[in-house]
């Protein structure tokens, strides 16, 4: 199981249909998928080693085809190096904002999908994201294009460890209006 790192992501696009695709996605907890999909012979793929003998032979040369056709050897690697985390949005949750912009709170194993913020400014999106992981003991916002990551003391042995009123503060200092739910972990 992973440290899961939660997330704060404020979209907002000149096409309202963008943004009604982006929350369709995002609602049925697949919004990395929409955006970066995994190619159809990748997804039932598995990582790592399977089998001995003539089932390891065959496994590996699948994944060296894969590798060949498609850059990557299972879903695993591509999730990770593709999204930058190895599952799609969990624990999604949204707030329609009065400007036509969304914010959207989940959770991603292990880090922010960084690459998926590329992605959707490519697409025209206008991107602003925070997260924090706090079993790695880091936080950050993207925006404009540029990941700012810190290393995170919101608390110390006498705090609870979970301080929301710290983090909110934090990103506040930064002159970010939204936080994540929650401090990861």
């Amino acid at each position: 199981m992973p440290n899961y790192c939660n997330n704060s992501l404020k979209l907002r696009h000149d096409d309202p249909a963008m943004i009604d695709r982006a929350m369709k996605a995002f609602q049925e907890g697949k919004l990395l998928e929409e955006f970066v999909p995994v190619p159809t012979e990748l997804k039932e793929t598995m990582a790592g080693h399977y089998g001995d003998g003539y089932k390891r032979e065959l496994h590996e040369f699948t994944q060296q085809l894969n590798i060949k056709y498609f850059g990557y050897a299972n879903w695993y690697d591509f999730a990770v190096a593709e999204w930058g985390t190895k599952w799609d949005v969990s624990e999604p949750q949204y707030t329609e904002n009065k400007d036509g912009s969304v914010t959207i709170w989940f959770d991603t194993a292990w880090a922010p999908p960084m690459p998926i913020y590329e992605e959707l400014e490519a697409q025209g999106f206008e991107v602003e994201a925070t997260y924090c992981e706090q079993g790695v003991g880091y936080a950050g916002w993207y925006a404009d294009g540029e990941d700012n990551e810190h290393s995170i003391s919101f608390w110390d042995d006498t705090e609870d460890c979970d301080d929301i009123a710290n983090m909110e503060a934090f990103f506040q200092d930064h002159g970010l209006t939204h936080s994540p739910a929650h401090t990861g972990g």
